[in-house]
């Protein structure tokens, strides 16, 4: 759905499907976005669609294609971050959201675990964390950093480093930095 409110903004959007976490070349099939990259988990929390409440592994996920319980890593979200910063580097610009981020944003019990983790920017290597309903954020922060990159004076025609577009959406509501 954020893909496509992108879209209908005038926005090219490139959407890559459950990367192969084993492998960095499977989000190296776009090359690195003008903007930046938006991660999520998906229609479903990666935790739940794997296990059921008895921690025992599911044998089908109902939101994967063809109903395939294998292929949506265990927090997915960090797991795709984490391959990006592995393909990209720190020049990379993530932007996590969807059910997984916001439900992780602060400190929190880990059913599976049992211990309380870190919040999960501190673990997933994103920039930002954008919660709640992320249509509005999202797009404002897609004109702030369109806007942030035009207007950086680098005449190399690069982005501005991942400080200063952290800085240009950082009073986003909605978003955690």
């Amino acid at each position: 759905i954020l893909g496509r409110a992108l879209e209908a903004e005038g926005w090219k959007v490139a959407m890559l499907p459950r990367p192969d976490v084993r492998h960095v070349e499977s989000v190296r099939t776009f090359g690195s976005p003008r903007l930046f990259w938006a991660v999520t988990a998906g229609a479903l929390d990666s935790m739940l669609a794997n296990y059921t409440a008895q921690k025992k592994p599911r044998s089908d996920d109902p939101y994967a294609p063809g109903g395939d319980a294998v292929g949506r890593p265990d927090r997915a979200v960090t797991a795709y971050c984490n391959l990006i910063r592995k393909a990209f580097g720190k020049q990379a610009f993530i932007v996590a959201g969807g059910i997984e981020a916001s439900m992780r944003r602060f400190a929190h019990y880990d059913y599976w675990s049992d211990s309380v983790r870190r919040p999960l920017l501190m673990d997933c290597g994103a920039n930002v964390i954008v919660h709640g309903m992320g249509e509005g954020p999202l797009l404002m922060m897609a004109r702030r950093v369109a806007d942030a990159t035009e207007h950086s004076g680098r005449s190399d025609g690069r982005k501005p480093g991942t400080e200063a577009l952290v800085a240009a959406v950082k009073d986003v509501p909605g978003v955690v930095y």
